[in-house]
């Protein structure tokens, strides 16, 4: 095996494997290195621009990281070997398989419950009687205002 390095991340691949995932990967990131340089260059000069940008900026970075999250989650059920205690006592969370799952799955598993219930408020904000939509109040409102 011979060290292949990609920006602070040394990973160690097979003598003849070839490094075009990691030539892919060095390119993605290059991409949106250069994406993220136009968009401070556009939000520092352009102040009209700027809070839109940054806010779409802002929502991306968090969809992104949210999606690797909950990825890791669910992969992390099919990459640990349950029958060998040795494999995954020394990650992060280890030596027990709870302790495990509870760093490794615990965020994506947390973003999916948190999601859930923006979604829940969301539907039930929006649940509109058809006679208090040409008024613009929702039924939760209006229950708020006259309980029975």
């Amino acid at each position: 095996m011979h060290p292949t390095t990609i920006g602070l991340i040394t990973t160690a691949l097979p003598a003849g494997h070839s490094s075009s995932t990691t030539h892919l990967l060095g390119y993605v990131v290059l991409v949106v290195g250069i994406a993220v340089v136009v968009a401070l260059v556009i939000a520092l000069t352009s102040s009209r621009l700027r809070p839109r940008l940054l806010r779409a900026s802002g929502w991306t970075l968090v969809g992104v990281v949210s999606i690797y999250l909950i990825a890791r989650a669910i992969a992390e059920f099919w990459v640990i070997n349950y029958s060998d205690p040795a494999s995954y006592a020394s990650s992060w969370g280890g030596p027990t398989l709870i302790g495990v799952f509870a760093v490794h799955s615990g965020p994506g598993i947390a973003i999916l419950i948190g999601l859930a219930v923006y979604v829940y408020r969301l539907r039930r904000r929006r649940a509109v009687t058809p006679g208090l939509a040409r008024m613009g109040r929702t039924k939760a409102s209006e229950e708020s205002q006259n309980p029975p």
